[in-house]
């Protein structure tokens, strides 16, 4: 139909995000086949906010990194000799680091000498005794060690509206300082707990008699499976075993839990492991203990009915189930076992104080794995995602249930970002994934879903700026698995994630190919992209795409230019950032279908916000449902890159600006599908730029195709 006038059919706003449940032509005109590192956010395709370091000045990240201070050096020497007791008896390991005055010594070996980032300061460590060296450092200063295992639980110590933060890794509590005159950041206190990369911690503020606003009454309790209950509280600053009786017979004591949750002004600790008359632990799985109301201390508080009047009890639950979470929900607590729910409401009778009622036999939720939403619970299993709004519980996932259905290699554990009104549910797709890779996005403001990259091992709040100033509002902040921590942000100074690991040796394979030994990586071979940085090793720092996993702790990237002598050029100073991937996939468009004709599309214009550092995404047509992955014969590939800096002065001005791609396609239905390729993400500038896409327009004409 040569010479006709192009229609236009313009698209937008968008509020589908991500849809795989129908085939891809009969999909709603705003929905996607593919949402990778981009979500809906107001109607809009938006980049996800950006992972950056808690100090951005710190560019080694040293003050966003879990840290213990392990003591300091002799002020006439410099050395220090550090034991077993120095680290309170936790694990030395290699890939960890030590720091003194600016100057990072790294573990290489299992025993022998450290990598050092000065030749004047020297240090060996052997790592089966534990016994550390450090030599001719600066006289009369701390030293801090970086256990560099993976940040299990971000809590805050609310002390009646003053915010304390703190992190745990396998075996350490720390408590962010970031105004510590000798090392700012996250500083680690000596009680241990069991390393287990396994269990979880649970935290719960607890504000003693009911509330009363005194900071001695306000408590932080954490519960992990492998240790008694232990709580912090600010006047003591100490972590305190927490081993309470429920009887005043001998033996009859909670000695851990896996659940703890404050309401209606008692704790309750469940799925209990317990004394019950013998010096012997037993489980009690369905079991929820409660206390005195507004005393958990007192020798009676825990005491059961039968014993002493309106103090504590328990309940047992009418099923063989393990209580995996809790939260309160309209006044109530709503009780999440593997494969059920149920309730607990107050009675009115103190003796008998709560009834507990089913709300459903046939769902439960994992681990970890209930986020508040609104006036919502969201919860996960193992077949997917679900919303119990007080009446009804109800699946929301159908529309991308084949993206959820690898249940047996999900990682449990969900997390709410208030601030951007997102629910980050991470897993691991494949069986070899030792961590989450993934996460499915749920927009619950938009009730849209998306994909993310994501290597995160827990995510938090943060209530005070690297200067110790409070922030107006809280601030979302994720851990990795190397102990790092940092900020989630969507107004960044740049789209560069912060860094997340550290690299422990470079080694040359051959001409083209180096390895990268970073310890317990999470790196996903052929599917990412990372940046070293930090390093004053000639020709490493620069951008890779990871071309195999040798191993748990090895990755090999193309290099040819680095120059490595032997073991000891490389300092152990680098850093690793991933690169995110994006991909934009739309549905299969055709709005002359209803009629029986075929597409001809002419051109695409897209609507994005400018930047001032030029952003490229490529472009290319995917007709009559090709893959989404590219190849020469499936594609019209045309012009195909898109731009989001301004062309001429006039768009220099606008903060939004509309940029054609040309890709003629003639075609019974097409896709547009927008990612960046390696050339592009490879790049020094062009992946870490704002993207956008605020509307997109076809210019079309019918064809006799079908």
């Amino acid at each position: 139909m040569a010479g006709t006038i192009m229609d236009k059919f313009l698209i937008a706003p968008f509020t589908r995000g991500l849809q795989s449940d129908l085939v891809p032509f009969m999909l709603p005109e705003d929905a996607f086949t593919g949402l990778n590192n981009m979500y809906i956010y107001k109607g809009k395709v938006k980049q996800r906010p950006t992972p950056r370091l808690l100090n951005t000045a710190d560019a080694a990240g040293l003050s966003s990194r879990l840290k213990m201070n392990v003591g300091t050096t002799d002020l006439v020497t410099g050395n220090l000799a550090m034991t077993a007791a120095s680290f309170h008896q936790g694990t030395v390991a290699i890939g960890q680091q030590f720091t003194v005055d600016g100057v990072t010594l790294t573990v290489w070996q299992a025993n022998g000498d450290m990598k050092t980032t000065n030749p004047a300061v020297t240090g060996t460590c052997n790592v089966g005794t534990k016994v550390v060296n450090i030599v001719n450092a600066t006289p009369g200063t701390p030293v801090y060690w970086y256990p560099s295992t993976k940040v299990m639980h971000i809590s805050a110590y609310n002390k009646h509206g003053d915010i304390l933060e703190f992190a745990f890794d396998q075996e350490f509590a720390y408590r962010y300082d970031p105004t510590n005159a000798n090392g700012p950041g996250w500083i680690g206190r000596d009680t241990l707990w069991t390393d287990s990369a396994f269990y979880e911690y649970q935290t719960e503020n607890y504000f003693g008699a009911l509330g009363a606003p005194d900071p001695t009454t306000a408590y932080l309790f954490i519960a992990k499976y492998t240790d008694p209950v232990r709580y912090y509280n600010s006047t003591t600053d100490a972590f305190v075993d927490f081993i309470p009786n429920y009887s005043n017979v001998a033996d009859t004591s909670i000695r851990r839990c896996k659940v703890i949750k404050q309401y209606e002004g008692r704790l309750f600790l469940m799925n209990t492991v317990e004394y019950a008359g013998t010096p012997q632990e037993r489980a009690f799985k369905n079991r929820i203990r409660y206390s005195e109301g507004g005393n958990v201390f007192a020798a009676d508080s825990w005491y059961e009915s039968t014993v002493a009047k309106n103090k504590g009890g328990f309940y047992d639950l009418p099923v063989n189930e393990e209580i995996n979470c809790a939260e309160i929900l309209n006044d109530r607590l709503i009780i999440f076992c593997k494969n059920s729910i149920y309730e607990l409401v107050p009675s009115g009778n103190p003796i008998d104080p709560f009834l507990w009622n089913l709300i459903d036999s046939n769902v439960g939720a994992k681990k970890n794995s209930v986020a508040k939403v609104a006036n919502s619970l969201l919860f996960v299993n193992n077949f997917g995602i679900y919303v119990y709004d007080g009446k009804n519980v109800n699946k929301i996932d159908q529309q991308i249930a084949d993206t959820f259905e690898s249940a047996e290699y999900r990682n449990g554990n969900i997390y709410n970002d208030v601030d951007e009104g997102l629910v980050y549910i991470p897993y691991a797709p494949n069986v070899n994934d030792r961590y989450p890779t993934r996460a499915i996005i749920y927009n619950y403001i938009n009730n849209t879903f998306s994909l993310f990259d994501d290597y995160f091992m827990s995510l938090g709040i943060l209530g005070h700026s690297n200067t110790g100033v409070p922030y107006n509002k809280l601030v979302s902040m994720i851990g990795t698995h190397q102990g790092y921590t940092l900020l989630l942000t969507t107004a960044p100074a740049t789209y560069k994630n912060g860094i997340s690991c550290h690299i422990t040796n470079v080694h040359r394979l051959d001409a083209d190919n180096i390895s990268l030994t970073i310890y317990n990586h999470n790196l996903v071979a052929r599917s990412s992209s990372i940046r070293v940085v930090n390093s004053a090793l000639n020709g490493l720092n620069g951008s890779y795409h990871i071309q195999e996993v040798i191993d748990a702790n090895t990755v090999r990237v193309t290099n040819n230019t680095v120059v490595i002598v032997d073991e000891t050029t490389y300092t152990g100073d680098a850093n690793v950032l991933t690169i995110d991937t994006k991909l934009i996939a739309t549905k299969q468009f055709n709005p002359y279908m209803k009629n029986g004709y075929g597409l001809s599309l002419n051109k695409i214009a897209f609507n994005v916000n400018r930047t001032t550092v030029n952003g490229k995404l490529d472009v290319y047509l995917q007709p009559n449902g090709a893959p989404v992955q590219p190849s020469a014969h499936e594609l019209y590939p045309g012009d195909g890159t898109l731009d989001t800096e301004g062309y001429d002065p006039l768009e220099l001005r606008q903060g939004r600006v509309w940029h054609n791609v040309c890709i003629p396609c003639t075609a019974e239905s097409v896709a547009i599908v927008m990612s960046q390729s390696l050339n592009i993400t490879l790049d020094d500038n062009l992946p870490f730029q704002q993207l956008t896409i605020n509307a997109i327009m076809l210019y079309t004409e019918p064809a006799k195709y079908i």
